[in-house]
């Protein structure tokens, strides 16, 4: 199973308080500036974000760490939410028929 790191853009992006949203085979996320840290979170299917449930959360230093950090906790997010689909079980643990 290939894993596609998850990149964000650069830290200017941020500083000007734009949201980043992404997605990869059913993994969705977001990003943004929220109370001086990065906030990222994690949901999966078709749907946006306000029709979703967030399964994961974290916030990180608002800085060029922070925005690396919150990439590479986004990459292990994608790489168990994949783990589970080739092992043929859904997200929240019921199996694919």
């Amino acid at each position: 199973m290939k894993i596609t790191p998850i990149t964000l853009p650069n830290f200017a992006y941020f500083e000007s308080d734009n949201v980043y949203t992404g997605s990869q085979r059913g993994f969705r996320f977001r990003v943004e500036p929220q109370n001086g840290q990065f906030a990222a979170c994690v949901w999966y299917g078709p749907y946006c974000q306000e029709k979703s449930e967030i399964v994961a959360s974290q916030t990180f230093p608002f800085d060029e760490s922070g925005r690396q950090q919150a990439a590479d906790w986004l990459t292990e997010q994608v790489a168990a939410y994949l783990q589970k689909v080739s092992e043929g079980t859904q997200p929240d643990g019921r199996r694919f028929y």
